[in-house]
């Protein structure tokens, strides 16, 4: 059954580098899940990766991160409500308008919620986050909070994401 994700998607990085051909791809697909089904059906899931592994074109646009910011916590709160987590946000209520990708910018904002939250799904209560936006100079700071467990001390200085991406 690993197989069946994990060889269409190393093919498709080979097709995708132009290391084979449609054809080979098709072939080695087949021979390696050993039926011309299982291969189509392989086939037709790499084709579906490798049209995702394309590079899209840039769409930046202008995006108000305390709006997205105050639709994540909207979303969340019927789980923040049953995990009976006390949370505050801060700065949320200014619009803070940025140049990029809504998209990406919507993801980064998920992933350090679903981090804050799943550090405080083993924590007893009182379950505690906090979501702060903070405007420093030219930087715009998005600061989540909790009182999970914690991050080791060896590594913090991984923790902290610049970019120097102009958009």
């Amino acid at each position: 059954a690993e197989d069946s994700l994990l060889v269409p998607l190393a093919m498709a990085w080979r097709l995708q580098a132009n290391e084979i051909g449609d054809e080979e791809f098709r072939l080695a697909l087949a021979a390696a899940l050993e039926t011309p089904e299982a291969g189509e059906a392989a086939r037709a899931r790499a084709e579906a990766i490798t049209a995702l592994l394309q590079p899209q074109p840039s769409s930046t646009s202008t995006v108000d991160i305390a709006a997205l910011l105050r639709g994540r916590l909207q979303r969340l709160q019927p789980h923040l409500h049953s995990s009976r987590v006390q949370w505050r946000s801060n700065g949320l209520e200014i619009p803070q308008l940025v140049r990029g990708q809504q998209q990406q910018l919507q993801m980064a904002c998920d992933n350090l919620l679903r981090n804050a939250l799943e550090a405080l799904q083993q924590q007893a209560e009182p379950r505690r986050l906090e979501l702060a936006l903070l405007s420093e100079g030219q930087w715009l700071v998005v600061q989540v909070a909790d009182n999970g467990p914690g991050t080791p001390s060896p590594n913090l200085s991984d923790l902290h994401m610049n970019s120097t991406k102009p958009e």
